[in-house]
């Protein structure tokens, strides 16, 4: 069947203009809104000289979006300090978000804090090692973050905020609290930018919280361990209870 055979089903031109310029509608949604095939409505455009999107940008208003509030960057900087990963789809126009951990309770977690800032997540599946994983579903907008956080493909610590729950997210990643030690030792530890990392530990003596960096890890300080710890955890998150002991 042609799809001219149904482009009465239609309806008027400036309504699809609409649809189509304004409310950002594919051909293929406005065919289904309309039960007649895709070719319908492009013979329709065409007919009428309607000059239709390039494919580019047709991709972008097919493709995920998400509005990347400070917040959200706050929240996903933390993960990406530790071991997350932004990796470009094979268009390499848009990004999906990848963790994994040995404890399948930390990604539910996850997930529930991705579906609060809109951000919606595959489900939970078996790793290497007895690990889990998880991912996002593919996210134009992802690709901001991808070229802040991967300059020349190779990821760096980018100028980023220090707040609450990005060294929240960093230390239930890479960070340890040994309670036996005499000290009552607290360690972020992290295998990539070492250069990165002596800027995050300069700004947090900056925030009052004294540290040293040696090797591949930051150290904080006894005296600053409780105000460490207080400031990790002024957000509304709430603490994994599988990561209860590193507090």
């Amino acid at each position: 069947m042609k799809g001219n055979n149904y482009s009465f089903k239609l309806p008027n031109l400036d309504v699809l203009e609409k649809e189509y310029f304004t409310k950002k509608m594919s051909t293929v949604d406005i065919a289904k809104k309309y039960g007649v095939t895709t070719g319908a409505v492009l013979n329709k455009f065409r007919r009428n000289k309607i000059k239709l999107r390039s494919l580019s940008e047709s991709q972008s208003v097919i493709a995920n979006h998400i509005i990347l509030t400070p917040e959200f960057i706050d929240f996903i900087n933390g993960l990406l300090l530790g071991d997350g990963s932004i990796v470009l789809t094979t268009n390499k126009k848009s990004c999906w978000y990848g963790h994994s951990d040995k404890n399948r309770e930390y990604l539910i977690w996850l997930k529930k804090s991705f579906k609060s800032f809109g951000v919606k997540c595959s489900e939970i599946k078996p790793h290497t090692n007895n690990a889990w994983s998880i991912k996002t579903l593919s996210y134009r907008d992802f690709a901001e973050l991808r070229n802040t956080w991967y300059p020349y493909g190779k990821k760096k610590i980018p100028e980023i905020n220090i707040t609450p729950i990005t060294l929240f997210n960093w230390y239930i990643g890479d960070g340890s609290y040994d309670k036996k030690s005499k000290s009552e030792k607290v360690v972020i530890c992290s295998e990539f930018d070492q250069a990165g990392k002596i800027v995050i530990s300069n700004k947090l003596r900056e925030m009052g919280i004294q540290n040293s960096v040696y090797k591949n890890c930051i150290y904080i300080k006894s005296e600053s361990r409780i105000v460490f710890f207080q400031y990790i955890t002024n957000h509304v998150f709430s603490i994994p209870e599988c990561y209860k002991y590193k507090f």
